[in-house]
């Protein structure tokens, strides 16, 4: 009967709300891992950006002090040339 027809057509349909929500619950706990996990990745990008600057800074620095004790060294063999 009619009555019949549309009672499992709403049966259906709630049968399928049911497994869309729970789609949605999953993926939003998915959405929600995923954007700590974008967090998480992000915070150690920076923090090893933060030791890539220092690395050069420091690289810098000693690449200076190389060329200083160099200048220093040619002082010296020219002062013992005389």
């Amino acid at each position: 009967s009619k009555a019949s027809d549309l009672e499992e057509e709403l049966k259906n349909v709630t049968n399928n709300l049911k497994s869309l929500e729970a789609q949605a619950e999953k993926y939003s706990e998915k959405e929600d891992k995923f954007e700590e996990e974008i967090k998480v990745l992000t915070d150690k990008l920076k923090e090893a950006e933060t030791r890539a600057e220092f690395a050069e800074r420091t690289v810098t620095k000693l690449e200076k002090s190389i060329d200083d004790l160099e200048g220093m060294r040619q002082n010296d063999s020219h002062a013992f040339q005389f």
